[in-house]
């Protein structure tokens, strides 16, 4: 089962396409190889190409007219980078790009790096977009007519089999469109959709098919057909045998019914098909009597009997076996499937389906039944009365949600160099860093990328995030965009930084008077007009005084944030006095030490010194003395001291 983006590669030398089709791989892309443009077309219709790489000289057909067909298939706006060994000329580059659409024009011999660099920018939207098979359909709960068509032109490594649970997929929301369905052999079948019932199903032998159910239920004699035949020019439609009294006008609605079950079975025992669907009003036979989605069901109940289904509908539900089964369709067609004669005794299943059990806990009940099961599980799933619950999908949009609305949060009152930063990108990131980081966001968080089904609020903040982060990118990798920005980061931190400085004076005058609280305001101001060393230095230095912390937690945080200061702030004067505070805080009798060297850096520092002899003070107070070892002047003096009242 392939879920990979398909990239068309287009070139007759075969060299080329090897190369690029190496470079298309280590993209994480899937390159789709043709040498001829005929080929290159009948894929671009019958396949899901999101991209294309072509060379402009081809045989028979320039690639420039190439892309032009390819633009009036379902590949329409997809991107294109042509190539060429040949037409090097810089104005026939600039023509054949605005000719046909393409996003680049790279000459022979290119450089891999350029090539590389061209798909993954050229191809930005399609990478990461989400690919959809016809087992993802089970878990995705469409309503939007639109969408529902372009789910069905994205579809890959679709059977036969699969057809009916897509033709039910279109006709439940009555959508009218051109079906074109490609076998494995080459057989090419149509099917037209009108208001959501199937009004044609033709191939090449649908003519042959209609004639032998006539035969077959006795509505056209065999000799009157052989006769006929031999009369006729082999091309006629089937009314002409009306209008020769051949069969009567009701015969054609059951020649029809018994036609499109033929090519349906056809189709279904076919193995690979690829799907092209065009969106719109179709028009129709006037006497077409188009079958609706109920009567579709008949036909679908022969073609299954008539097959080894058993194994396909395991291989069909596999991805979804432990997924909680929920009734959303009308009650009356529940009663009608499980009232029928094959699935009336089935009561405990219908009562499992009800409590939303899953396929794996409805095979548990009875494993003898796991036909049975399995069979009223897809009726119930063409006849769009069940669907499938898909939990984890639900757990992991939520955390996408809650992801981007963080992420929202973060960067809204950002300017563009801090949403850059808070992805890792440092001040003097160069504009191409910018670029790449930019490119690793588009390919992780585009909206386009998120699943068609997605919560209107996932889909409000996911594109929320991505235009604020284009519009940081913008900025960032335009030289003269970025010098503006950064002249105004200048002049507002010029700005800043002198009204900080103001309230950052201002504390360390009260600190020298002080009163350290009233210092404390101040620097609280300062921290939020623009923080800085200066500021956060003279906070420890008022809090120790204060005793403003919070105990032991308190002070190990003050211990991190001096740590953590850039090293020419970590040789300043009021460092080292802070580290002086918050030693002899913590007991550490190195803490006269720091005041020292802060003398030393600046001997005017009065505060250190009286931190110094405060503390030499504090320690001879609390020395005991002896008399018969310690000096005798000292031992006097202590003798002598007058006791406080």
């Amino acid at each position: 089962m392939s879920n990979v983006t398909k990239v068309l590669i287009v070139d007759d030398d075969k060299a080329t396409t090897q190369v690029l089709s190496e470079v298309v791989k280590r993209l994480g892309l899937r390159p789709v190889v043709a040498n001829r443009p005929a080929d290159a077309l009948s894929l671009s219709k019958l396949q899901y190409i999101q991209g294309a790489i072509v060379d402009v000289l081809l045989p028979k057909m320039s690639g420039v007219d190439l892309v032009e067909e390819m633009r009036k298939t379902k590949f329409a706006d997809g991107p294109v980078i042509l190539i060429s060994g040949v037409f090097k000329d810089k104005s026939f580059a600039e023509e054949a790009k605005g000719k046909c659409g393409a996003i680049a024009y790279l000459t022979k011999p290119f450089d891999l790096e350029e090539i590389k660099a061209a798909i993954s920018n050229g191809f930005e939207n399609i990478i990461g977009v989400e690919r959809w098979t016809v087992h993802s359909l089970l878990l995705r709960h469409i309503t939007s007519l639109r969408e529902r068509a372009k789910a069905v032109e994205r579809l890959d490594g679709i059977t036969g089999y699969d057809l009916p649970y897509i033709l039910t997929f279109l006709m439940e929301v009555g959508l009218s469109g051109d079906l074109t369905i490609a076998s494995e052999s080459g057989e090419i079948f149509g099917a037209k959709l009108k208001d959501g019932k199937i009004a044609e199903l033709d191939s090449e032998q649908s003519r042959q098919r209609s004639i032998e159910a006539l035969i077959a239920n006795g509505l056209l004699h065999g000799d009157d057909w052989k006769s006929f035949k031999q009369k006729t020019e082999m091309k006629f439609v089937l009314t002409d045998l009306v209008e020769a009294g051949l069969v009567s006008p009701h015969a054609m609605a059951v020649a029809q019914r018994a036609q499109i079950l033929a090519d349906m079975k056809s189709i279904c025992q076919s193995g690979a098909i690829n799907l092209s669907f065009a969106l719109g009003e179709v028009a129709v036979e006037s006497n077409a009597d188009p079958v609706d989605m109920y009567e579709f069901m008949s036909y679908l109940s022969e073609i299954f009997d008539e097959s080894k289904a058993l194994d396909y509908l395991r291989s069909f539900y596999k991805d979804v076996l432990d997924s909680p089964l929920r009734v959303v369709g009308f009650v009356d067609v529940l009663n009608q499937v499980f009232n029928s004669p094959e699935y009336f005794e089935m009561n405990d299943f219908r009562k499992a389906v009800e409590d939303r059990k899953s396929i794996s806990t409805c095979l548990k009940t009875d494993e003898t039944k796991a036909d049975l099961v399995y069979r009223c599980i897809h009726r119930l799933v063409l006849m769009r009365v069940l669907i499938f619950e898909d939990e984890k999908r639900a757990g992991r949009e939520q955390a996408a949600l809650d992801r981007y609305k963080k992420v929202f949060e973060t960067l809204k009152d950002r300017r563009p160099d801090q949403v850059f930063a808070y992805f890792g990108a440092s001040d003097s990131a160069s504009p191409a860093f910018i670029e790449k980081i930019y490119q690793d966001y588009v390919r992780s968080s585009n909206p386009k990328a998120l699943p068609a089904d997605s919560s209107a609020e996932l889909v409000e903040f996911c594109t929320k995030c991505f235009e604020l982060v284009t519009k940081a990118r913008d900025i960032m990798v335009d030289e003269r965009r970025r010098a503006e920005l950064f002249e105004e980061i200048k002049t507002e931190q010029d700005t800043k930084l002198r009204r900080s400085s103001v309230y950052v004076t201002t504390a360390l005058d009260l600190i020298k008077k002080g009163n350290f609280r009233g210092a404390l305001e101040q620097l609280g101001k300062a921290e939020q007009v623009m923080p800085s060393s200066r500021q956060y230095l003279l906070t420890v230095w008022a809090s120790l005084k204060a005793k403003s912390f919070d105990g032991q937690s308190g002070l190990h945080e003050f211990s991190r944030g001096l740590e953590s200061l850039p090293a020419e702030d970590r040789r300043t004067p009021y460092y080292y006095m802070a580290m002086g505070l918050l030693k002899r805080q913590m007991g550490d009798a190195t803490a006269p030490s720091f005041f020292e060297r802060a003398l030393q850096l600046d001997p005017t520092f009065i505060e250190a010194r009286r931190e110094i002899q405060g503390g030499a003070a504090e320690s001879r107070k609390n020395q005991k003395l002896d008399i018969f070892t310690d000096d005798i002047t000292a031992v006097v003096s202590n003798l002598f001291k007058r006791k406080p009242k």
